[in-house]
């Protein structure tokens, strides 16, 4: 093929184009994920919208107003509930490793004379890695300035995560409210640009809409399930705050991989470390049922 000045350049300009969509797109990136999750959303929302537009009498700026707050209203209460609940847990469990009481009863868990369990574990380690060489209140004494700036290191993490949480969520916020405020100006747009028909667009929005709520909501569900049967569990057990811990194994649930695992984990091992040896396997079980 003959490359004049002319094919030079247009090639040229294809690929300067080229480049300054891919600066846009990672530009934009840090937004690709609210934006998406306003799109959710809206599919979600827009039959709640609709009914409060048409009860306030078509006035759609008011009524997705009103969509946004209440979804914020179950958002923030719920997640401010956790955190003043897990601040005052963190208090408790700190005050509780302080008491030499909590102190002995690990040192008698971890002392291979009365864990036969621990005595089996023992044969396979090393000398230097023995339990009786492990003073857990020696341990405990020495590592207390480590544990503050860990915990100090922890809240500032979170705290970044919190500010992080808050402007995706703002920006994601202001999208939904578009969406929902100017979904016809919006479709109008993408049915302008499309290249299927009328009919195949109506069947690819129907088809995403019911693909989008049945992952959702299934999603959530089987969330809520798990929370409930956990905290019911939790409260079985007598464990304390049965109703925190469920709540936080429902949310937990929707991580993949470790989900709600981070939760009945640790309680398993320490109903191991306190000597309920009954009450563990069947926090275990009641988690795989």
């Amino acid at each position: 093929m003959l490359v004049t000045g002319k094919t030079l350049g247009q090639w040229l300009l294809l690929a300067i184009f080229g480049v300054v969509i891919y600066l846009c797109l990672r530009m934009i990136q840090p937004f690709l994920m609210p934006i998406f999750l306003a799109l959710i959303l809206s599919t979600l929302l827009d039959p709640i919208y609709e009914a409060l537009a048409r009860r306030m009498g078509n006035r759609n700026t008011l009524a997705s107003l009103g969509v946004c707050l209440g979804l914020t209203v179950a958002i923030v209460l719920p997640v401010l509930f956790l955190s003043i609940a897990l601040a005052r847990e963190a208090n408790d469990t700190y005050q509780s490793l302080r008491d030499p009481e909590t102190v002995k009863k690990i040192a008698a868990w971890l002392d291979p004379a009365g864990n036969p369990v621990l005595k089996r574990i023992e044969l396979w380690l090393p000398s230097s890695l023995r339990f009786e060489n492990f003073d857990i209140g020696t341990e405990l004494g020495s590592q207390a300035q480590r544990i503050g700036v860990a915990a100090l290191a922890v809240a500032a993490t979170f705290a970044t995560g919190a500010f992080n949480f808050l402007m995706d969520y703002f920006i994601m916020l202001v999208v939904l409210f578009f969406l929902l405020r100017d979904s016809a100006y919006f479709a109008q747009g993408v049915r302008g640009i499309s290249p299927l028909s009328d009919r195949q667009e109506d069947r690819f929005v129907e088809r995403f809409r019911v693909v989008t709520k049945a992952t959702v909501l299934g999603t959530l569900v089987t969330a809520l399930v798990q929370g409930i049967l956990s905290g019911v569990i939790f409260l079985v057990l007598g464990l304390r705050d049965p109703i925190l811990w469920g709540a936080l194994t429902a949310l937990l649930s929707l991580v993949p991989v470790i989900g709600s695992a981070s939760i009945w984990v640790p309680w398993t091992l320490y109903l191991l470390a306190v000597g309920s040896y009954g009450h563990a396997p069947g926090r275990y079980c009641g988690r795989n049922r």
